[in-house]
C-alpha cells in the first residue's frame, strides 16, 4: 500500500525536477546533478586558528520549486598546518533552497545540511557534522557563497572531552 502511493508522489517530483514554472525572468533555472564546492577561509573552534580548506562533492536532485536536496555530499575539511592530524571527513545530506532571480541571470540561495564526520587517522574520533551556508547564485551553474562546516567530534571511549572545529570560509560550487 505505501509502495502504491509512493510512485505517484515521486513521480509527481520527478515531473517537477527539470523544470519550472517560477519567474522566468533569468536565465537561471534549478535543475538536477553533479556538484563540487571547494572551500577555503579559517578552521576555527578547539584547534588553533588556521587557514582552512575544504572541498565538497555529491549529487543535488531538484524536487520542487525552489527546493533541492543534496542527497549525498562527500566532503572534507581541515586547516593547512593540520593536513595529517586533523583531517575530518564529512558524509553529509541537506537541503538548498534557491529563490527567484533577483536581477536578470541571479539568484539567492540558501543551505542546511548534517550528517556525521570522521578522523580517518584517529576513527575513534567521529561526530555530528553539518554546514550552513548562504550565498549567490552567478550562472546556471557557478554560485559563490559564505559557507560555516561544522564539526562536532567526540571520542569513542568516555573521560575523553569532545571537539568542536570548523571552517568559516568562501565556497565556491559548481554544478554539472
Amino acid at each position: 500500500m505505501l509502495l502504491t502511493f509512493s510512485i505517484p508522489a515521486f513521480a509527481q517530483f520527478a515531473n517537477t525536477g527539470n523544470s519550472s514554472n517560477r519567474n522566468t525572468a533569468s536565465t537561471y533555472e534549478n535543475h538536477s546533478g553533479m556538484f563540487v564546492e571547494p572551500a577555503i577561509g579559517l578552521m576555527v573552534g578547539d584547534c588553533d586558528t588556521d587557514f582552512g580548506i575544504g572541498v565538497g562533492f555529491g549529487y543535488r536532485w531538484h524536487i520542487a520549486n525552489g527546493f533541492s536536496w543534496d542527497v549525498l555530499k562527500i566532503s572534507g575539511n581541515t586547516g593547512v598546518s593540520h593536513l595529517s592530524e586533523m583531517f575530518d571527513a564529512r558524509f553529509l545530506t541537506g537541503i538548498r533552497y534557491t529563490t527567484d532571480a533577483i536581477i536578470p541571470g541571479r539568484s539567492v540561495y540558501v543551505n542546511f545540511a548534517m550528517g556525521w564526520n570522521i578522523l580517518p587517522d584517529q576513527p575513534e574520533w567521529t561526530g555530528f557534522a553539518y554546514e550552513i551556508g548562504a550565498g549567490l547564485n552567478l550562472t546556471n551553474h557557478v554560485s559563490l557563497g559564505l559557507v560555516w562546516e561544522g564539526n562536532c567530534l567526540k571520542y569513542e571511549d568516555p573521560g575523553y572531552p569532545s571537539m568542536h572545529n570548523g571552517l568559516l570560509g568562501v565556497k565556491l560550487g559548481y554544478q554539472f
